[in-house]
Formats: C-alpha cells, structure tokens, sequence
C-alpha cells in the first residue's frame, strides 16, 4: 500500500513539474507576442501611445521657439494628458487602465481569500464534528451517561409534562443494542468507531501560500505596469529613430491643433462610433463603411464618396490623410513628416513644398 502511494506522489509530482514548465513557456510566448504586436501599433499608429514629452520634443520645441511658435510650458489639462518618459506620475489614460486592471485584481484577490476562508471553515465545522461524533460514540456505551433528552420545541410545556424527542430515542434503542455486548469488548468496538471517524487534514499550507504569492505578484504587476508599457516605448524609440522623430512631430502638432479649437472637436468626435478606438471603432466604421480616410489629427472618419472633404500628404512614405478642418488649423503642416503642402484652389490639388520644408526639417 504504501508502496503504490509513494509511486502515484511520485507521478503527481513529475506531472506537476511538466505542468510548471508549459506554463512558464506559454507565459514567455504571451509576452512576446504582446511586445510584438506593440511594435506594430507603435509603428504604424502615430496616436498609439504617444503622450511623453522626450528630451528630443524638447528640443524641437526649443528649434521652434526661435519663431515665436513653442509650446511649453503646458497648461493644466495639457499636463494631465502628457508627462515626461522618467516621471513617476500617471495620465488620464493610465489611470483609468489602472482602475480597471485594479478592479481584476482586486475580484481575484478576494476569490482566493474566500477559498481560504472556506477551507479553513470547513475543517473547523468537520473537526468539531470528529470531536463531537468521538464523544457521542464514547458516551453511548452503558454507564457513561443517562440517556434522558427532552423536547424544547414548546417553551409554554411544563418540564414535566414534554415528551422525548425523535433524537433521544435513537440514541436510547443505540445505547440498548450495546447492552448485549460484553464489557470487555467495548473498549475495542470504541476503539475502532474512533478509527472510523478519523480526524480532519488541516488546509494544505503550500497551496496557501502560492495564492497569496500570485496575489502579491497581481498586486506588484498592477503598480509596475504603466512603468514597464513605459519601458517598451523607450525601447522602441532607441530602436527606430527615424519613426520617433514621425511621432515626435505628429505629438507637437497634436497639442498645437488642440489649443486652438481642438478640445471641442476631439469632444464632439468622441460622440461619433467610427472615431472611437478599438474593436468598437474599427466595427463601427465597417458596418457605417466609413474606413477609406481617417484623419491623422483628430481620427474623423468618412466614407470613399467624401474625398473631397480629405486631403493626402504627398511626401514620399508619408501619405497621412487630414479633413479640411484639422488641416487649417495645423496651418497646412504634416503632423507627421512637418512637411509644407498647399492647397490650390484652381483645381483643388495639393502639392508639397519640398524645396523649403523638406522631411524633418527640425532633426
């Protein structure tokens, strides 16, 4: 017997180990394929989280402020949507991924809380009931006690006067069958009811103990992951320059444009489905069929009959699409590559400056 349960832990064992080891494979795929597919939204989305202000933006802004046309310092609401890379404080953005993956954390916490209390709730009703059912075989034998129960069900019945209870007569007919039974063979039958009944195992301290490491490790991974997306982003701007210094100039536009009647309009975008983020977005402007041009500045979306109301930067590798009203208030400035296009209004075509402007002017 013991034999067989030393092989079968030895098994459990083993396959525990294996399981360990998968998991911790699955887990290292997972984290690369969350990095990857944030390098293509990183590269390819110039509003995906791009909301530092780098040492490189402030010297753009500094090459800028020689034409009376810098930005910093911020003003409030500017500061609460834009921080500096190393800063300890969190964005509007953040916060609210905060509170949501504090609220996760906070339904699985108390989850495994409330399996623990269960356990330990369990062996205590299961111990006193060990106990009890040990007492109870112990005092059934003859002579031990006085088998006189009565009913409390009626509290207006005189004492004398109750009838015993269903209870006491099994009690009383268990206690007459072991009459019967010699005094010398009691002890033994006691003896063995006490091995029957047994007594509880105590919750498993080890398995305890990895739930509350999980929920440290829950909680550690909910104060350290703002900082960590922090990390990706300066990965990726060490990375790829060239397309930092893209991001760079679409964020220095971005805050220009929304000084001017940008809050109200980014507002009144918010109202429409086809320029909200996401799946919700990408499902709305596929159902509305508003997925041909998407505004670089302020993500307004339209359909393919409303070109006219769209206009393309033609800077080779560029191409950003702008509405009419975003372009006029970006003062006819790619947020993207800051090159110069004009609009003519003879044939309503644009064309690029790029004699003066050129690609990057500022780096």
């Amino acid at each position: 017997m013991e034999v067989k349960f030393k092989e079968t832990k030895d098994k459990l064992e083993k396959r525990l180990e294996m399981a360990s080891n998968i998991s911790l494979l699955v887990f290292s795929c997972l984290v690369m394929v969350s990095s990857y597919f944030y390098l293509l939204r990183w590269l390819h989305k110039d509003d995906f989280d791009n909301k530092y202000l780098t040492a490189e933006f402030e010297r753009v802004d500094g090459l800028k402020a020689l034409k009376d046309e810098e930005l910093q310092p911020l003003g409030p609401l500017e500061s609460m949507r834009y921080i500096e890379p190393n800063s300890i404080r969190l964005v509007d953005e953040d916060w609210m991924e905060f509170l949501s993956e504090a609220k996760t954390i906070l339904l699985w916490t108390a989850g495994a809380c409330a399996v623990i209390g269960l356990d330990w709730a369990f062996y205590g009703i299961l111990n006193a009931a060990s106990v009890k059912a040990k007492r109870a075989v112990s005092d059934v034998f003859p002579g031990k006690v006085q088998l006189h129960f009565r009913s409390e069900a009626d509290p207006f019945v005189a004492p004398e006067e109750r009838k015993p209870g269903i209870f006491a007569d099994i009690l009383e007919d268990l206690a007459t069958s072991f009459e019967k039974i010699d005094p010398v063979n009691q002890t033994e039958i006691r003896k063995g009811f006490h091995k029957c009944i047994g007594v509880p195992n105590e919750p498993d301290q080890g398995v305890i103990a990895y739930q509350l490491i999980i929920c440290g490790l829950l909680i550690v991974q909910l104060i350290l992951g703002p900082y960590v997306k922090r990390l990706r982003f300066l990965i990726c701007a060490v990375s790829y320059p060239k397309r930092q210094r893209e991001r760079i100039t679409w964020l220095w536009h971005k805050i220009k444009s929304d000084r001017a009647r940008g809050y109200l309009r980014r507002g009144l975008n918010s109202l429409r489905p086809t320029s909200w983020k996401g799946l919700k977005g990408k499902l709305a402007r596929f159902i509305f069929r508003a997925n041909a041009f998407i505004c670089n500045n302020c993500r307004r979306s339209r359909g393919a009959g409303n070109d006219h109301l769209y206009m393309v930067c033609q800077v080779a590798g560029c191409n950003a699409q702008y509405c009419i009203e975003c372009f006029a208030c970006l003062e006819n400035k790619c947020s993207r590559c800051n090159g110069t296009i004009e609009r003519l209004d003879s044939d309503d075509s644009i064309s690029d400056c790029g004699d003066d402007s050129g690609l990057f002017p500022y780096f």
